[in-house]
């Protein structure tokens, strides 16, 4: 496995967006990916969750992604979500070690997620790069609009707001 900062080589990796949005924190919120896949063809979904956190938004839209790609492949995870980039690349292997304590000796937030992803880049080459948010990086735009679509349609409300949890 290499969860390290590098990106895989574009031209056989699938370049996969994540993100994740809330409605409140927690609240209705949705994930969202869309990947370019080495064939030249794009995958994009998203899922509404009745009630949960950005973190666990954004956690699954990681999920999600690497399940829509095959075993081996090469995988490259561009998220605006420091708690997803950070976790996964420097944290997640301590966090095993350490019996899914954290440096403050508490539980793992969102251990069962955490667990699923692991899982899922045990059996892919996966690097992740953190992007920043809101800034014309188009596949994060795309993401970021979907989610936020998403739990407007599936969750009836108006204007979409939301909060970040830090």
């Amino acid at each position: 496995m290499n969860n390290m900062q590098q990106p895989a080589s574009a031209e056989q990796s699938h370049i996969a967006y994540t993100d994740g949005a809330c409605s409140g924190n927690p609240g209705p919120g949705a994930w969202a990916h869309f990947t370019q896949n080495p064939d030249g063809t794009f995958t994009e979904a998203s899922g509404f969750l009745s009630d949960t956190t950005n973190q666990r938004a954004e956690l699954l839209a990681a999920i999600k992604a690497l399940e829509e790609t095959p075993e081996a492949a090469l995988v490259h995870i561009l998220s605006d979500s420091a708690y997803v980039v950070n976790s996964a690349t420097q944290w997640l292997e301590g966090w095993k070690v350490k019996n899914w304590r954290n440096a403050k000796k508490k539980p793992v937030k969102n251990r069962d997620l955490w667990e699923q992803l692991d899982a899922l880049m045990a059996t892919r080459e996966v690097t992740f790069t953190h992007i920043p948010g809101h800034s014309g990086i188009s596949g994060n735009e795309r993401v970021d609009a979907l989610a936020k679509q998403t739990v407007t349609d599936r969750a009836g409300i108006g204007p979409f707001t939301f909060t970040i949890e830090q």
